[in-house]
């Protein structure tokens, strides 16, 4: 009887950890990352109210991205992220997204350059949030975040200890150079 108890509590604990995981935890992200991307549309609209510039084209272009952002936020995945940008790529070969971009510049030349930095860095932290929502929300993106982080860490580290071996000798021969006393 008691390992029957055992393997009861052990399936509802493996449940509720997978419920936790797969459910809770991904709409949790999404409601974070609204919340961030609420708070960057009301920056947006305080600078497009700071400057009187609702009506300028530059605004109404970032407004309307992260409007999506928010409105889509739930449909996207990492491997639908993938798949358009790859799409978008090799089809389109990025049409779309020069001809944004080129829409995007002509609406910033009637701007002053610090309206302009307001606004690329809202844009930013928007992008920024939505990588992180798509790498927090997917077990393929987060381990492969995991295994470039572990790699960039050690590279890091073999140059550190690269440029160490090599400084030290260099600051060594300076010192004995200017006649400073070796310790």
């Amino acid at each position: 009887m008691n390992e029957i108890i055992t393997v009861f509590y052990s399936l509802a604990g493996t449940g509720l950890l997978l419920w936790i995981i797969m459910v809770e935890y991904p709409a949790l992200q999404l409601e974070q990352t609204r919340e961030k991307l609420y708070g960057l549309r009301r920056d947006l609209f305080y600078i497009g109210q700071k400057h009187q510039m609702f009506d300028k084209r530059a605004y109404t272009m970032n407004r309307y991205v992260i409007n999506g952002m928010i409105r889509y936020l739930d449909k996207l995945s990492f491997i639908r992220f993938v798949v358009a940008v790859t799409v978008e790529d090799v089809i389109n070969e990025q049409k779309n997204v020069r001809a944004y971009k080129q829409e995007l510049e002509q609406a910033y030349k009637d701007l002053p350059h610090d309206v302009i930095s307001e606004i690329d860095g809202i844009r930013d932290d928007a992008n920024a949030s939505i990588i992180s929502y798509l790498v927090k929300t997917s077990p393929v993106a987060l381990a492969l975040s995991s295994i470039l982080a572990l790699f960039m860490l050690l590279f890091m580290t073999s140059k550190l200890f690269s440029f160490l071996r090599n400084a030290v000798p260099a600051f060594e021969a300076e010192a004995e150079r200017m006649g400073e006393v070796r310790v």
